[in-house]
């Protein structure tokens, strides 16, 4: 059963008194029946209960200078009849608007449960995935653009690449004429361990499409295309 809770984040990421928060389970806070239960809560994003197995907040991904946003948690004992999806309260005012950021890192977690334990039985995280998988597709790549392809910050690209190469998935060379451009290709090993995969990937997908439909997927991939390429 579920409640859509407002959480008006600090900005400055500090806690307020104890006193001054809300209890969510007051009675005071009961919607007539059928209809979606919001509850302010005014608490710091490093004090925000998560539910038994959800997934941990990102608090880099939150955008602070909005100082709401919505998050769905399970609250045993509500009912749940009516409820609108996360943050589509009905009349919402524009600070209670749902968060697409935060909505996408939803569907992201989501999505990643089909392919997790997957990329743990073969003792890599999801960034080497996305190294090794974009690495199979152009060969070789300069680091900073390889950084770009798989959504790695470049102070962090050099650390995943530096385990990687130690495992003996990836070799780092620079260029003859320059020496400040550092190239990044596969090993064998790094081709292997794709190859071997791939299979298992595929099957994974399958298992999603079932669950979510082809059509879906389609229709997500092209809006998601369509949003990638903005520029404020």
């Amino acid at each position: 059963m579920k409640t859509d809770i407002r959480l008006d984040a600090l900005q400055d990421g500090s806690s307020l008194p104890a006193d001054a928060r809300q209890d969510v389970m007051s009675p005071q806070t009961a919607a007539s029946p059928g209809q979606p239960q919001t509850v302010d809560v005014p608490v710091s994003l490093t004090d925000v209960p998560l539910p038994a197995g959800a997934a941990a907040l990102d608090h880099d991904s939150i955008p602070l200078a909005d100082p709401g946003f919505l998050l769905s948690v399970e609250c045993p004992g509500r009912p749940n009849a009516g409820a609108s999806p996360v943050g589509l309260v009905p009349g919402a005012s524009p600070m209670e608007r749902p968060s697409l950021t935060l909505a996408l890192l939803q569907a992201r977690e989501a999505a990643m449960l089909f392919f997790r334990p997957l990329l743990n039985r073969h003792g890599l995280t999801e960034q080497q995935w996305r190294v090794i998988r974009v690495l199979y597709r152009h060969g070789v790549l300069e680091s900073h653009c390889l950084a770009d392809l798989v959504c790695i910050l470049k102070p962090s690209m050099t650390g995943v690449l530096q385990r990687m190469e130690r495992n003996g998935m990836v070799r780092r060379y620079k260029a003859s004429h320059d020496q400040r451009r550092v190239f990044v290709e596969l090993t064998e090993a790094g081709r292997t361990c794709f190859e071997r995969m791939s299979g298992e990937v595929e099957n994974s997908y399958a298992r999603l499409q079932e669950k979510f439909s082809e059509e879906k997927i389609h229709q997500l991939l092209m809006l998601l295309d369509e949003l990638r390429v903005l520029h404020p």
